[in-house]
């Protein structure tokens, strides 16, 4: 399942979602920075139906809630409460 999310960031519209299926490692064992729940931005694309027009995709950087050094989902649907 994804959660989608989006926000207007500087006139553009920026879109990110949880995947409740992901596990981009164990846990703490995450890329430097990444969410362990971060969908992937094809995935994203597919699901929402969207193209990018041959543009790729960019990536940002958002500050989330966190427990300790553990993001905190933004719902039980994406993954348990650190």
């Amino acid at each position: 399942m994804l959660i989608l999310h989006a926000a207007a960031v500087q006139g553009n519209l920026v879109l990110w979602a949880e995947d409740s299926g992901s596990r981009n490692g164990p846990p703490g064992r995450q890329p430097a920075g990444e969410h362990p729940h971060c969908a992937r931005a094809r995935l994203l694309a597919e699901a929402a139906g969207l193209e990018t027009g041959g543009n790729g995709f960019d990536s940002a950087v958002a500050w989330l809630p966190s427990r300790g050094d553990a993001p905190v989902p933004s719902s039980a649907l994406a993954g348990p409460m650190p």
